[in-house]
């Protein structure tokens, strides 16, 4: 499993935390049968983070036989949406994949790539009949990685295409569920930009060293920590808000929140402080090549 939207069980009473192996079950399993079984080893946490929040009180609860363990039968939550999102859950790693070649990361692309081989035709094809433009998708990324040459933009300035994609995914998906397009769109921003700059906070250092592309590289030194939480403290604000008006029931919204104000924040704060670490480390390193430079 991969991601950053994933629940703090331990704070979760046992309905809630039923609820969400309902859901983390069966978006597993519609994965399984939509792609094949390698398939499950590439479901992200987001991708159960969106089932919920493209649920419906009406979702049926059935029995299936567990992806790892086919003798053990489970209950899993079925629906349209989250045979959606399995195939959202593809495009994520179609991006990754693409994102490995930019990076030059052969062994990662390669392996990708083998995994998606004779999947891109099936993923294009249940998009479209959900009037999901792949090709859509795939040229705003392309867009986004013209930018990088670009240093006089900021971070959400290089993000803007790609939030576009997951604002039009949300939309897409919300007009098929007949939920309230323009409010999806703008939860699909909020949830882009925060899943980007996690990633680019994590990646600062190791991207510095290797002379990599870090969307957060124009940031002035001085001011990069201020810009950063102020980022994403509005950010997390403004997707929480959205989502309260979304009106999902009681335990989903419980999971919601604490997937939101549990895990996202105290994984936040431990990735900052390791950032504010090493830009300390920086600091000092420099001051002793001034000195010895004298």
């Amino acid at each position: 499993m991969i991601g950053y939207f994933k629940p703090f069980r331990e704070e979760l009473k046992l309905k809630e935390d039923r609820l969400y192996r309902h859901y983390y079950c069966g978006q597993c399993v519609s994965l399984r049968k939509e792609y094949g079984y390698l398939s499950s080893a590439m479901m992200s946490f987001e991708s159960i983070f969106l089932s919920l929040l493209f649920s419906k009180d009406s979702d049926f609860t059935v029995k299936a036989r567990c992806t790892v363990l086919p003798f053990v039968k489970l209950n899993i939550k079925i629906s349209e949406s989250i045979d959606i999102i399995s195939s959202i859950n593809q495009v994520f790693v179609l991006l990754k994949q693409l994102d490995s070649n930019v990076d030059k990361d052969k062994n990662r692309s390669i392996l990708l790539k083998i995994y998606l081989l004779n999947k891109k035709r099936k993923l294009v094809k249940r998009l479209k009949e959900k009037d999901i433009d792949l090709n859509l998708i795939i040229q705003n990324y392309e867009n986004s990685i013209l930018k990088e040459s670009d240093p006089s933009l900021n971070f959400e300035q290089y993000i803007a295409d790609n939030v576009n994609s997951m604002e039009y995914i949300f939309k897409s998906i919300a007009d098929f569920n007949k939920f309230d397009s323009s409010l999806f769109a703008e939860i699909g921003g909020k949830f882009y930009t925060i899943l980007n700059l996690l990633d680019a906070i994590e990646d600062f250092h190791s991207d510095r060293i290797q002379r990599k592309f870090n969307p957060l590289g124009n940031t002035e030194e001085s001011n990069r920590i201020f810009e950063i939480e102020s980022l994403f403290y509005e950010t997390h604000s403004a997707l929480s808000k959205g989502i309260q008006k979304v009106n999902l029931n009681q335990s989903k919204q419980v999971l919601i929140d604490n997937i939101l104000n549990y895990t996202l924040l105290e994984y936040f704060n431990d990735i900052m402080h390791s950032l504010k670490e090493k830009e300390v480390r920086d600091g000092k390193t420099k001051l002793l090549r001034y000195f010895r430079n004298l």
